[in-house]
């Protein structure tokens, strides 16, 4: 049997050991978890609750590219001897990156959870502060700002449910004029 509050917490303490970056740190994916959970449930759409929560915990860990699939099943693997969860795991946390397609719901549910991390725009200036305070280098704040100016425009209509749409437009305003500072 899986041992999900294990497994989490192992996510947990990667995140803080060796976060990809401050925008991917360990409150990204707490806000990912918390997205995942209001999709969920506002759509009331019946995912795997223990799929849905692990994977979004693990979804960066890693590397943003779904490039991770060893670390993943090594860090599952410590609690559990259901392989057949962790590829389950690898398998939609390789969906989640952008321009990827989604073949589960689960996947889908992360897929949105993700890209309304892009217009938080709590997480945007907590960005750009760290680019300030010299926490982040100039080439890897213009790296982000660049990916997030091309990906912008294409979000909305990758989406997959009507929940995800809804708070992004609700969150695109705001987050256009703190890229553009």
């Amino acid at each position: 049997m899986k041992n999900i509050v294990s497994i989490i917490l192992e996510a947990q303490k990667q995140l803080v050991l060796k976060p990809i970056d401050l925008a991917h740190d360990i409150t990204h994916h707490y806000r990912v978890y918390e997205w995942s959970l209001k999709i969920n449930n506002s759509e009331k759409l019946n995912a795997n609750a223990d799929l849905l929560t692990v994977c979004a915990w693990y979804h960066d860990l890693g590397g943003r590219t779904g490039k991770n699939a060893k670390l993943i099943r090594d860090l599952i693997g410590k609690h559990t001897d259901d392989k057949g969860f962790a590829d389950k795991v690898v398998r939609i946390v390789q969906e989640h990156s952008f321009g990827k397609t989604q073949s589960s719901l689960e996947s889908q549910i992360l897929f949105d959870a993700d890209k309304l991390e892009y217009v938080n725009p709590f997480r945007l200036l907590w960005f750009r502060k760290a680019y300030k305070e010299h926490l982040i280098n100039e080439e890897k704040y213009k790296q982000y700002k660049k990916e997030w100016e091309e990906r912008i425009g294409k979000v909305k209509n990758m989406l997959h449910f009507n929940y995800s749409q809804e708070k992004f437009l609700k969150f695109l305003p705001q987050a256009e004029r703190i890229m553009r500072k």
